[in-house]
């Protein structure tokens, strides 16, 4: 028979399991929609897979901010 002597007791913080997986979810968002960058005003988009909603509101975000950070004009789409 097993004597129980005492209990392991092992806390996370929350805040940081929190960040951890918006780190992920960011990393996994940037593999999903890879963006190249072609010349200096113009990246290309390969799209690759099967479209859904949450995909396409992904990707148009993703576009859009690559735009106005990069001062991007013009987007390829292949």
């Amino acid at each position: 028979m097993l004597n129980v002597e005492g209990y392991v007791i092992m806390l996370m913080d929350v805040t940081t399991r929190t960040e951890e997986e918006k780190e992920k979810e960011k990393l996994i968002n940037a593999l999903s929609i890879p963006i190249l960058k072609v010349w200096s005003n113009t990246i290309a988009l390969p799209l690759i897979g099967e479209f859904d909603i949450v995909y396409f509101d992904l990707l148009i975000s993703a576009v859009l901010e690559e735009c106005s950070s990069n001062q991007i004009e013009f987007v390829l789409l292949n």
